[in-house]
Order: C-alpha cells, then structure tokens, then sequence
C-alpha cells in the first residue's frame, strides 16, 4: 500500500489588479497638478498684465488732469481766448510741448507750455492739431454765439447774461492707452458779495507804491488791461463802465494812508471810517495748572481733575 499525501500546488499565483489601480490614480493626481500649476501661472500672467493696465490708464488719466492744470492757469492770467475779441467764438488757444511755438492764425494762438524745457508731460503735443492742449469757448453748433453761465437763470447756460464758458480739452497719451478730459469752466466776476469797495480791509491800508483802484461797474467785455495806467485817456476803463452799480474805490475800516503815486477811482474815491471806534472788548481766560507738589497742593483750591484754576481778563478799546 502506498499512503496518500497531499501535494501543494505549483506555479505563479494570478495576477492582481491593484497594481494597475494606483497607477491610474496616480496620473490622474499628476494631470490633475499640472493642470493647476498651469493655470495659477496663467492667472498670474492675466493679473500682472491687468495690473500694468490699470497703472498705464491711471498715468495717462493723471496726466490729462494737469493739462486741465495748467489750461486753468492760462485762464486765470488772461492768456486763454479773450471774450471781448471780435468773434470769440472762433478763438482757440493751443498750449504746446515746445519752447517755440510759432505762429498759427487770425483766429487761432499757439502758446508755449510752462513746464520746464525737456521734462513735458504728455498732455499736449509739440506741433498743433487735434492732440494739442486746446481753449476754446463753449459755443453754439454753428460757432457763431458763446454759452454765458448765470446760476440764477434756467438753464443756467444760455446766451443771454452771465460769464463765458471756457472749454478745455486735454489729451495725454502713455503708450497705447490715450485719455482725454473735456472740462467746461468759468472766469467768475466778483459779484453779489458784501464788499464795500473795489478794495476793501478790515484794518489799516498804506499804500507805498503804484496802483489803481477803481470802484466804477464795468461791462463783463472789458478788455484786459484797461485802467491800468489810469481810469481816463488812452488806455483808460471809463469807456467800458456800464454807468451803474459803482462802488467806493478804497474802502478801509482803519485808517489809509498813501505816500506813493497810486491812483482812486470810485463813488467815492476813498473811505476810510472805523464804526467800532471805542467799541470795548472783555476776553476772559482761565489757565488750569497741573499741581506737582504734595502737601502745597492738598491745600489749594482744584477742579474735577486735579488741577488749579487761574483765571484772568483783558478789556480792551479800539480806538
């Protein structure tokens, strides 16, 4: 007999499937990652580019704001169209990028920038045309009338009263990014105001050298510089006056005192009256002193916050 024993079986156990599981998983997790990483990189790409967008539109903005700048300065010392000209309706001044402007035209003033020579801001141009900082006035479609801008009236820019409408256009240009500023604004006369005179001061004037004072009502048309020299004769103001609402040239509540060869014109020339003469005036004070010292201070006299009160007044009389 034999016995009976019992035999292992023999080979290579099967193949298992996890194996081919993980590696799925892991280029999946692998595609998964190299997608992100592309597109953060892309998002930062995008964002530094809008970023220097953004910084380029707010230069070229910044810089068409000082051409409005300085175009307001030009107004503001007469060297903008002039209202009283012949036809200001046509009138244009262009500011530009150049020490030697040239010359333009009967209707047309070409005017060197001020900025200093070499270091321009784009806000202008250094030959005329339509990049070039331009004034003009706010005019009708067939520019043959000049908007007036009374705040009283409705609408408040007409035709009829007030002050001229200035039109600035400033264009400024950074790279490829150009912004450009229409502003609309005004030269306002000193109306409505409770003023006494044409010069007016609450304490004492002197006069020491050359001037004049004119307290006569003159039309909004009058040309700069009437009355420089004097009120009458060639180059005077008294031609442009309207004939009412004349004022004192002068006005002081102290006293005035000219030594120099000034001049004054008005209705009257001069006053110079002081209606608080012997008015009295009282000012009380009261000083609160910290308290160093122990004992002394436990004696004195002391407020809610420890300190000592001293109080004192001053009368005064304007005379």
């Amino acid at each position: 007999m034999h016995p009976i024993t019992a035999q292992r079986p023999t080979g290579k156990p099967p193949p298992s499937q996890e194996h081919g599981a993980a590696l799925l998983i892991t280029l999946f997790v692998l595609t998964a990652l190299a997608f992100i990483a592309l597109f953060l990189a892309s998002s930062s790409t995008v964002n530094r580019r809008i970023a220097s967008d953004d910084v380029t539109k707010l230069k070229a903005l910044r810089y068409a704001e000082a051409g409005v700048d300085e175009a307001l300065n030009r107004i503001q010392n007469n060297l903008g169209p002039d209202p009283s000209a012949a036809s200001p309706a046509l009138k244009v001044v262009q500011i530009l990028n150049t020490t030697t402007p040239g010359a333009a035209g009967t209707d047309t003033t070409l005017r060197a920038t001020g900025q200093p020579a070499g270091s321009y801001l784009p806000y202008s141009t250094a030959t005329k045309g339509s990049g070039a900082l331009t004034i003009t006035f706010e005019t009708d479609a067939a520019r043959t009338k000049v908007y007036l801008y009374d705040k009283t009236l409705n609408p408040p820019m007409q035709f009829t009263s007030g002050d001229s409408v200035y039109r600035i256009t400033s264009t400024a240009t950074v790279g490829s990014v150009t912004r450009r500023l229409v502003v609309n604004v005004t030269r306002p006369r000193v109306n409505g105001l409770a003023l006494e005179g044409a010069v007016c001061s609450g304490v004492n004037i002197k006069y020491t050298g050359s001037g004049v004072d004119c307290g006569f009502n003159h039309r909004t048309t009058t040309p700069y510089p009437s009355g420089q020299a004097a009120r009458t004769g060639a180059g005077g103001c008294d031609v442009w006056e309207s004939g009412s609402g004349d004022m004192c040239g002068t006005y002081s509540y102290g006293t005035f005192v000219k030594t120099g060869p000034s001049f004054d014109y008005g209705s009257p020339a001069v006053t110079d009256s002081d209606p608080r003469t012997g008015e009295r005036i009282t000012v009380n004070a009261t000083y609160h002193q910290d308290l160093i010292i122990p004992l002394i201070s436990a004696l004195l006299p002391k407020d809610t916050n420890g300190r000592m009160g001293l109080g004192g007044a001053v009368t005064m009389v304007i005379n």
